[in-house]
């Protein structure tokens, strides 16, 4: 899969996820995403897309709602560039009790 058709689907994925206010979540600082290396090599993206969505920090106004809004904005996003591929979101919430550091504290 071509890098530049890659870069255009990250910048959705992005727009995606900051279109969902109550994450607070704007710009590449915010957001991270990565896909799989064999995704350039392989035909990955034949049969199935899964995407996670892991560190989302638990707070008051990430419920359950807005992470399923989230999930289904993160999956229409990748299902536009995909059609007739079956795509999955998981979101998986984050404790920072639980442990976590970061040089930019």
């Amino acid at each position: 899969m071509p890098r530049e058709y890659l870069q255009i689907v990250k910048r959705e994925i992005r727009e995606a996820v900051e279109a969902i206010s109550e994450l607070g979540l704007k710009g590449k600082k915010s957001v991270t995403v990565l896909f799989p290396s064999e995704i350039t090599t392989s035909g990955l993206l034949e049969f199935e897309i899964v995407s996670e969505v892991t560190g989302l920090f638990i707070g008051s106004k990430r419920t359950d709602r807005v992470r399923r809004r989230l999930a289904e904005s993160i999956g229409k996003a990748i299902g536009k560039r995909f059609s007739g591929t079956k795509v999955e979101c998981l979101i998986y919430p984050f404790d920072p009790k639980d442990g976590f550091w970061s040089s930019e504290e």
